[in-house]
């Protein structure tokens, strides 16, 4: 599949079942760079643990959203099986709105 790189600031949805490759698909974002410009900061945000994690590099893993969200600039966020845990969170819609932040939600 050919993708074109991704301009920053952006926010991306990507659905799908179970097992159907989301997260192999944001580590191939990753891999191959194709945010521009690449972020300094990746911040992945998960609900359940992936043995795929451990063979990322340069991404801080926190389980949950961690506290102190809204204050995140010039990072890329991950949100992975978190949706209904930010949904109503005030202070990370903030944070989403900021240009120097990007989320994916895988």
């Amino acid at each position: 599949m050919e993708f074109s790189n991704l301009k920053h600031p952006f926010s991306m949805m990507i659905c799908g079942p179970s097992n159907s490759g989301k997260t192999f698909f944001v580590r191939r974002i990753l891999e191959t760079k194709l945010i521009k410009p690449f972020p300094p900061k990746i911040i992945w945000c998960y609900g359940i643990y992936q043995k795929l994690f451990e063979k990322m590099s340069d991404i801080e893993f926190h389980e949950g959203i961690p506290s102190g969200a809204e204050n995140i600039t010039n990072a890329l966020i991950i949100i992975d099986d978190l949706m209904n845990e930010v949904g109503d969170d005030k202070n990370f819609q903030t944070c989403s709105r900021k240009e120097a932040t990007i989320e994916i939600f895988p």
